[in-house]
């Protein structure tokens, strides 16, 4: 089960530190503008619907999942889903590590949002930029949280996810580990769209990202025969995620 996955890479201890990049660096000193709009508590787990300020603008809808009952700091994991989907896909992952003494934060991508933008080329790269920002900014309201061990912060991401998380096992050092299923190697390689947009994405393709040294533990996950991840796109993945480290 995924949450067997989490539990063992968030053990995993890392010796050095990568350094975050100029693209996904933000202001840490601004207000985070948390706002809890409702808690719950049922079966011995709290779930609180939040919201929190995105640095590239807006605000980011979120949901953390916990232990009801009060703990000594315990350890974290951030969600983001895939494509098509929101947040909502890892509630029972969420709510099956709670059980464990985990604390999850599940955040929607930026295209998930009610949002007015102008659309431009660049558009889909802007939004994979702003959600790893995003990502680093759920992990500054985890540390804040006395329920978290700011030291045992994981990460697990599918598809879209899977992408962010690639980018943030070197971006993001304070991830202690990454579980990342079904992630295109080059998201470029696949795209049909002019050059600005091609070009845009090819600086952000996971496979650059993830084969660059890290302080963090990664756990990689296909399937056999999976109508969106070709076995050449899987091995791209694995390859490169070989080479980091």
């Amino acid at each position: 089960m995924r949450f067997r996955y989490v539990a063992l890479a968030l053990i995993v201890a890392a010796a050095v530190r990568a350094v975050p990049q100029d693209r996904f660096a933000y202001d840490k000193a601004a207000p985070l503008e948390l706002r809890q709009l409702t808690t719950s508590t049922a079966d011995g787990i709290r779930t609180e619907q939040i919201t929190y300020r995105s640095p590239g603008g807006g605000n980011v809808p979120a949901t953390i999942i916990a232990p009801a009952v009060g703990q000594r700091r315990g350890p974290a994991v951030v969600f983001v889903h895939w494509g098509p989907g929101d947040r909502h896909g890892w509630i029972d992952e969420a709510r099956l590590l709670a059980g464990h003494g985990v604390v999850s934060l599940l955040i929607d991508a930026p295209f998930v949002r009610a949002r007015e933008i102008t659309p431009v080329p660049e558009q889909e790269a802007n939004d994979i930029a702003q959600c790893v920002i995003d990502v680093r900014r759920g992990i500054d309201l985890l540390q804040a949280r006395a329920d978290v061990d700011g030291q045992r912060i994981g990460y697990v991401g599918l598809s879209f996810g899977a992408h962010i998380g690639a980018i943030l096992s070197s971006a993001e050092p304070r991830l202690r580990a990454l579980v990342l299923m079904g992630g295109l190697a080059s998201n470029s390689a696949e795209m049909k769209e002019d050059e600005r947009a091609v070009a845009a994405m090819a600086e952000l393709d996971a496979e650059k990202w993830v084969a660059r040294p890290r302080a963090s533990a990664v756990f990689l996950q296909f399937a056999t025969h999976d109508e969106y991840i070709s076995r050449a796109q899987a091995d791209r993945f694995s390859n490169a995620a070989g080479r980091g480290g």
